[in-house]
């Protein structure tokens, strides 16, 4: 019988291939994470691209129905309120379909389910008159963007003019 000898890795080759993946990881790790956040704020920039498109065929369809400043337009089976010819951020909460309801141009978003909704006021609202200056504000890990509809007849609504940040505490979205 002869004896078989057990080839194994020796200290050095094993530090070796340590440092190699360390650097690697070094290296890979930042990149992957700067890849990330771009992708946060490429699917925030189709959001706002999403959002301004929402509005202006809302108010096209709303200039169709014969609503021209304020009023009620039907969109995808859901009563939009509309302020100076575009549709309001959000909906009142009498809830769908009874008296007095109205939706906002949330309503007839199709969003990511990743991007979170908040609106500058958080007061419960019931009437037109109280929704027609909240911005809505559409979140993903701390950047945002924003839209309110206009507040002067003949205007056009208001957009965060890029990717902002979120404050939580304020409900705001800032440069």
């Amino acid at each position: 019988m002869t004896g078989s000898t057990l080839r194994g890795f020796t200290a050095i080759e094993l530090m070796v291939v340590v440092v190699i993946i360390s650097v690697l990881l070094v290296v890979a790790i930042p990149r992957l994470l700067k890849v990330e956040q771009q992708a946060e704020v490429a699917v925030l920039s189709n959001t706002l691209g999403s959002l301004k498109s929402t509005a202006r065929i809302a108010e096209s369809k709303a200039v169709a129905q014969g609503v021209s400043r304020d009023g009620n337009v039907q969109i995808l089976g859901k009563t939009v309120y509309f302020h100076n010819g575009f549709p309001v951020a959000r909906a009142n909460i009498i809830g769908e379909g009874a008296p007095g309801s109205f939706s906002g141009i949330v309503d007839i978003m199709e969003l990511d389910g990743d991007i979170n909704v908040h609106y500058s006021d958080q007061t419960e609202i019931l009437s037109r008159a109280f929704v027609q200056g909240v911005y809505l504000i559409l979140e993903l890990n701390g950047k945002c963007v924003s839209y309110r509809p206009p507040q002067t007849d003949g205007k056009l609504p208001e957009y965060s003019e890029g990717i902002f940040t979120f404050n939580e505490e304020n409900l705001t979205c800032t440069p």
